[in-house]
């Protein structure tokens, strides 16, 4: 066998030799990958439990504003009905005096009407009496203008 011939076939014999170490190799090479992978998925895993526990926190915290903003609303709505209650029930009140006091402004009113028409019907007939008087006089007063006038002139007449 030649020299390169059994060269070449120990350097097969070598790598059918060493293949399972180079084997071997690869496989530590895969698991020290696999490990820290594995401490890497256990960090994000730490900090996802971390932020798993804010996140809940926060929730429970969420929670207890909502109840107590549910029982400030409560309060609120009840404080309101009371509110609305006693502002209807001063409205009916007001309402029921208002109307009240306005029947009785309208009989006054409705009595003063009555007596100024009574007041005016008996003015107007004082009134009426009074121009008959005053037409009497003066035709009284024309006629005794009309005896001055017919007195004077005969006296015009006689003293001429």
């Amino acid at each position: 066998m030649s020299a390169a011939l059994k060269a070449a076939h120990d350097i097969q014999v070598l790598a059918s030799q060493l293949r399972p170490i180079l084997d071997l190799a690869e496989t530590l090479q895969k698991i020290g990958s696999l490990e820290e992978a594995e401490r890497a998925a256990i960090g994000r895993t730490k900090d996802a439990e971390g932020q798993e526990l804010q996140v809940r926190q926060a929730l429970e915290s969420t929670k207890s504003g909502l109840q107590n903003a549910r029982k400030q609303i409560q309060d609120a709505c009840t404080t309101a009905n009371h509110a609305i209650q006693g502002a209807e029930t001063n409205a009916t009140q007001i309402v029921s005096t208002s109307r009240e006091e306005a029947s009785q402004i309208v009989e006054a009113a409705n009595r003063e009407k009555v007596s100024i028409k009574e007041s005016s019907r008996v003015l107007k007939q004082e009134n009426d009496e009074l121009q008959l008087q005053v037409d009497s006089k003066r035709t009284e007063l024309q006629r005794i203008l009309d005896q001055i006038a017919h007195t004077k002139a005969r006296i015009a007449e006689l003293a001429g």
